[in-house]
């Protein structure tokens, strides 16, 4: 409720003000992941884990997700907007379980893009990613 509230205070997300400021900080300490948390990314199938290390990571897909869908945020109820902003701000796009993912991946080499992962045990001792 805070956070619908914080938003009809503001004259509008592209516009700097003291509210819009103060919607920032709200949406950081009300949303952001504070500890371990498992999520899905959107079109994945795997989970993974997201920390607080990811807030900063949510809390701008999150506000990127309500200053590009103002008009609509501003109509939706208190309880959807936040599960819509928690969701951008965790499993979507730009979200904190993309990037857990991402970095999960970093580092993997011979893959092509949008290939799937399989880990299978070799003679050698080495894991293998195919």
């Amino acid at each position: 409720m805070q956070i619908a509230e914080a938003l009809a205070r503001c004259a509008s997300l592209t516009e700097p003000s003291e509210e819009r400021n103060a919607l920032w900080l709200l949406v950081q300490s009300l949303l952001c992941t504070r500890s371990r948390r498992t999520v899905i990314p959107l079109g994945s199938k795997a989970p993974v884990v997201v920390t607080a290390d990811y807030a900063s990571q949510e809390l701008l897909a999150a506000m990127e997700w309500v200053v590009d869908h103002e008009e609509c945020a501003r109509a939706m109820n208190p309880a959807d907007l936040y599960r819509q902003m928690r969701c951008a701000a965790t499993k979507g796009m730009h979200g904190s379980g993309r990037a857990a993912l991402a970095d999960a991946l970093h580092g993997f080499t011979h893959v092509p893009a949008g290939g799937p992962l399989r880990f299978c045990a070799l003679d050698s001792e080495e894991p293998v990613a195919s």
